[in-house]
């Protein structure tokens, strides 16, 4: 496979995430070096975009006060999701579209892995397919903490 991707994802001022964030940014550049490790790539990449998803909803500008950092941190991708989706802000729109897609792509795969009759290769391709839903969300949620951090904070 060897396709050199590197996942970039805005880590910011928070040291618990970006710690978490690097470990597994790391981690899944390491991983992008064979094809068989499509599955965990996938996975992986789920689980960073959910970390930046919590990042996302912690450091919402206009979050409620009673929101608080340590339940959202105990709270899945979809409920994160369903969260920011409460916000009504048009600038999330895309956030919650690929969110959501994403959601469903990796609920199907982890949910119907075992119990499937789907090959692995049909599996692999599937994940192939859908992997733009990823690089997507992270792109959306990237241009979204850069346009909160120049719009807001003059950054």
């Amino acid at each position: 496979m060897n396709n050199n991707k590197v996942i970039t994802i805005p880590t910011h001022n928070s040291l618990q995430y970006k710690e978490k964030l690097l470990f597994l940014k790391n981690l899944i550049n390491k991983l992008y070096e064979e094809e068989q490790y499509l599955l965990p790539i996938f996975l992986l990449r789920c689980q960073l975009i959910e970390f930046s998803l919590k990042y996302l909803l912690i450091n919402y500008p206009y979050k409620p006060d009673y929101f608080d950092e340590k339940k959202i941190e105990k709270l899945t991708i979809g409920q994160v999701i369903k969260k920011i989706n409460k916000f009504n802000d048009p600038y999330m729109k895309n956030i919650i579209k690929n969110g959501t897609d994403l959601v469903n792509l990796r609920n199907d795969l982890t949910h119907n892995f075992i119990k499937s009759n789907t090959s692995i290769n049909e599996i692999n391709k599937n994940i192939k397919d859908n992997m733009s839903v990823a690089d997507l969300i992270e792109k959306n949620i990237y241009y979204y903490l850069e346009f909160v951090e120049k719009e807001l904070y003059g950054m």
